[in-house]
């Protein structure tokens, strides 16, 4: 979703690379305040998991939001749909790092992160090479009406420059095949954040609190 959304606001909205950037500052700021939120409730009921379970949803309603922008959506559309998915994947992104400390022995703690740490980046970067591949091919068959435009050209071109070189009575249509297509790469996310919640009702319950009380119990039965 951050990797595409300034697509969007490039070709659809004609937004410069900075403006998408700013643009992007609802999402990113509630992701942050989202998660620092979350540790912190999390270190005082103890349970990771059900602020999981919550962020997951949020993060599905959000993506689905997402997946409805338009050529003419406002700017309150396209501002609370990113703190909603926002807010949402920032309940969960640290999940896995706590469940990691909490569950596994204090010898393998390392070996989890490490592993946790390596499957989110795994993940993140080749579904957004599969994000890519869609939405080449998506605006591939909906620009194919227009001449002189082929796969090779698209791929090979920025979304706003190649908005420039379409000839204006296209240019309409263009717009459109750009949402659509971007539209699609949403559709991605959203489907993955709809099957994470497998994954988040599979966690064990286990509370936070268990491991900083065990080194006290355990040094105060010790003869």
């Amino acid at each position: 979703m951050l990797y595409y959304l300034p697509i969007w606001f490039q070709a659809v909205k004609g937004d410069s690379a900075v403006e998408s950037g700013i643009h992007l500052l609802p999402q990113v700021l509630s992701l942050v305040v989202a998660s620092i939120l979350t540790g912190i409730l999390t270190s005082r009921v103890g349970y990771y998991t059900p602020f999981v379970i919550f962020g997951i949803c949020v993060t599905a309603i959000g993506s689905g939001l997402i997946t409805t922008l338009q050529t003419d959506s406002t700017v309150g559309k396209w501002v609370g749909y990113q703190i909603l998915f926002g807010w949402g994947f920032g309940s969960c992104l640290q999940a896995p790092n706590m469940a990691a400390q909490t569950v596994l022995p204090r010898d393998q703690v390392s070996i989890g992160a490490s592993l946790v740490l390596f499957a989110q980046t795994l993940f993140g970067a080749i579904f957004v090479s599969v994000g890519q591949n869609v939405f080449v091919g998506q605006l591939s068959t909906r620009l194919g009406g227009i001449p002189g435009f082929g796969p090779r050209e698209i791929a090979n071109t920025g979304a706003t420059d190649l908005l420039n070189t379409i000839p204006s009575e296209y240019l309409v249509t263009a717009l459109k095949s750009y949402n659509d297509s971007l539209r699609v790469c949403f559709q991605i996310s959203l489907i993955i954040a709809c099957l994470s919640i497998f994954g988040g009702l599979g966690m064990e319950w286990r509370s936070v609190k268990s491991r900083k009380e065990a080194p006290s119990s355990t040094s105060d039965s010790s003869p």
